[in-house]
């Protein structure tokens, strides 16, 4: 190429000639007639060269204008690292009643958006260019070629990545084509929906779609079967190979240098907790408190993490920062712990890849003590929980070690504590006709009391007083009191309203006394599971996914009103019940004058094969999605009490810490 490169990157727009090792552009559809579109793709090829030391990814495009819509395809961007990364611009030209007009004659490419997710606290190093093709119009053509080279020098020059088309794509031509230099070790794999249309060279593999209908992802189906049009490569082997470069990063990360001063906080976590279990929390909370979140994903491609010593001199450092420090730190405390690398979203179907770090976004530390194993998280800001793996809630991960290890299934645990918790207490013992006193509760766990957390105290307490007391306008309870507070031991986000409520008595009356009466018991009806199904042409066979964590309970306990000569029941029937992976439990006791009602819904397997959702759907129509009723009549004698000899005091119950009594006893009807 024209343009030489001083570093891995470069943080300008070089211009240049294609690279020789290209294959001709593919073959565009042959048409009888114009496509109905905006635009047509005359041709779209991505090229992939691996070579030792640096892969090269080779872009080219011709496109026809036919409608309006399209001009704006004249702005054109282009987005690199510019630590690992150089681009060359070969070509932006417009072809208009066949002759050519070569736009790089007289515009450039302008770098002009840098660090643009500053708001989300990420400082991921990507540079940003833009070009306006000026006096575009309908019928014109743009043909453009641009190629980056990227350095992969921080795994000792393997390559891994992937090359991939669009769900839905313009009518057209389209390629993918990997090619790898003669001695790289180069493996590839496509995605199922496109396996039987690659074409395998000696040293190279492509694939070409013409016209393509949109790929139609199962509805309701795991992430994995999402995953299409999808051509991914790596040099690595064995996840163990992984697993001993990324750990080869970290050690050296958590090195820290001598007089650093983490010996200090090492030197006075170790003089103020002995056991082993207490410092391993002190180094967490340490690093929750004093590093402030922020993404920086800027040197060695994103997957060097920065070092322990300048992540606490600067005081923020992403996940990488954090969990180099955290290594530190549990290094000098004798806790021997490692680093874990994870997805989010998207951890299942991954023993099904390539071995890949592309496969990761987020990195932990684990340890294990007495005989546990404990996950310690430092972005998780203000929550000092050393968590299980039940509690973590990953499928999968990948330890890091220098020996190298496989990747992890974890597999899927159902939730112990409800990441949601309602409980409504009402008395409404002065009397039909008058307010009740109400106090709500309302607990949240995990994500979600973090989310929470966050929004109730990023401004005055007032503005959010103010903000829940407007949302509740027109309800039937009317706040008098509002707080509520945040436990970061068992990591709980607690809001505590207390004031009155206007049930919605449905009365009859005569001659002025009341005769009957009834309402709904709030929190205690349940919506119908919905009918898993999915439409012809996508795939029948892929098993259907629930949402993975939920736990959700309601508790109501209403003491009903004192009225002489009352007969009070409750309809609402007990439910403990299994249908496609998901529990449903709902119990009701009536009983001295006091109704009271669990409620609560759980996943207990994250997905189900196709037969057993056929299973599922059979249960829907008898399933009991009846609201909970309470009724009175006068002068029917005593009111018929329900005993459930299961249904704990609510008094003594620990709805904040440990609320068993939502969890559906065993066995479950299936």
């Amino acid at each position: 190429m024209a343009a030489a490169r001083d570093a891995a990157g470069s943080k300008t727009v070089l211009y240049g000639p294609a690279p020789k090792w290209l294959a001709p552009a593919p073959e565009p559809v042959a048409r009888d007639k114009p496509v109905d579109g905006p635009a047509e793709v005359v041709y779209s090829d991505v090229q992939a060269h691996l070579e030792k030391g640096r892969a090269v990814l080779h872009s080219s495009t011709r496109i026809r204008l036919l409608k309006p819509e399209a001009l704006q395809l004249g702005n054109m961007s282009l987005v690199w690292n510019p630590s690992t990364t150089t681009t060359i611009v070969n070509k932006v030209e417009v072809w208009r009643d066949g002759r050519k007009i070569d736009v790089l004659d007289e515009n450039r490419f302008a770098i002009f958006q840098r660090e643009g997710r500053l708001e989300q606290a990420m400082l991921d190093g990507l540079l940003t260019a833009n070009l306006q093709i000026p006096g575009l119009r309908v019928g014109d053509e743009i043909e453009y070629a641009w190629t980056q080279v990227e350095d992969n020098s921080a795994f000792d020059r393997n390559h891994f990545g992937g090359l991939m088309l669009p769900h839905v794509l313009l009518p057209g031509t389209f390629r993918l084509r990997l090619d790898w230099d003669e001695g790289q070790r180069t493996h590839w794999q496509p995605s199922r929906d496109i396996r039987d249309a690659i074409s395998e060279g000696e040293r190279s593999v492509s694939l070409v779609l013409r016209d393509p209908t949109p790929f139609n992802a199962p509805a309701e189906a795991p992430a994995r079967y999402s995953i299409a049009r999808l051509l991914e490569y790596s040099d690595f082997t064995a996840w163990p190979q992984v697993s001993q470069d990324l750990a080869r990063l970290y050690a050296k990360a958590a090195q820290t240098s001598p007089g650093s001063p983490l010996e200090a906080e090492i030197e006075r976590i170790s003089a103020a907790y002995p056991d082993p279990q207490r410092r391993a929390l002190a180094a967490l909370e340490l690093v929750q408190d004093s590093i402030r979140y922020v993404y920086t994903g800027m040197d060695g491609g994103n997957y060097t993490p920065a070092s322990a010593d300048e992540t606490w001199d600067r005081r923020f450092g992403d996940c990488k920062g954090m969990t180099a420090l955290l290594l530190a730190l549990l290094d000098g405390l004798g806790i021997e712990a490692q680093a874990m690398m994870v997805h989010t979203n998207a951890s299942d179907g991954m023993a099904e890849r390539l071995p890949s770090p592309m496969l990761f976004d987020h990195v932990l530390v684990t340890t294990k003590l007495d005989g546990t194993r404990y996950w310690l998280d430092g972005t998780r800001q203000g929550e000092y929980r050393l968590l299980t793996d039940t509690e973590a809630g990953y499928r999968s991960g990948l330890p890091l070690s220098s020996r190298g290890e496989g990747l992890e299934t974890l597999g899927y645990q159902a939730p112990q504590l409800p990441s949601e918790l309602d409980y409504y207490d009402i008395d409404a013992s002065a009397g039909i006709k008058q307010d009740a006193k109400v106090t709500y509760t309302r607990v949240l766990r995990g994500i979600d009391a973090q989310t929470a957390r966050i929004a109730f105290t990023s401004q005055p307490e007032e503005t959010t007083r103010s903000q829940l007391r407007q949302s509740m306008s027109g309800g039937w309870v009317t706040p008098e009191d509002i707080s509520w507070s945040y436990d970061a031991v068992d990591g709980t986000f607690v809001t505590l309203i207390k004031g009155t409520g206007d049930i919605d008595w449905d009365i009859d009356e005569a001659d002025g006394t009341i005769t009957a009466a009834s309402t709904y018991l709030a929190g205690g009806g349940f919506y119908p599971p919905a009918e898993r199904k999915r439409p012809p042409e996508q795939l029948q066979d892929a098993p259907f996914a629930n949402t993975a964590g939920r736990f959700s309970c309601s508790v109501t306990r209403l003491k009903l009103p004192a009225m002489p000569d009352a007969h009070w029941t409750v309809t609402s029937r007990s439910m403990n019940r299994l249908i496609g992976g998901i529990s449903f439990y709902r119990s009701t006791n009536l009983e001295d004058g006091i109704v009271k009602l669990i409620r609560s819904s759980r996943t207990i397997r994250d997905e189900i094969e196709v037969a057993e959702a056929k299973k599922a759907n059979g249960k829907i129509e008898g399933f009991d999605n009846n609201k909970s009723w309470v009724a009175m009549e006068a002068g029917q004698g005593p009111s018929r009490e329900i005993a459930d000899p299961d249904m704990p005091d609510f008094d003594d119950v620990d709805w904040r810490a440990a609320p068993a009594p939502c969890r559906a006893p065993e066995p479950m009807e299936d």
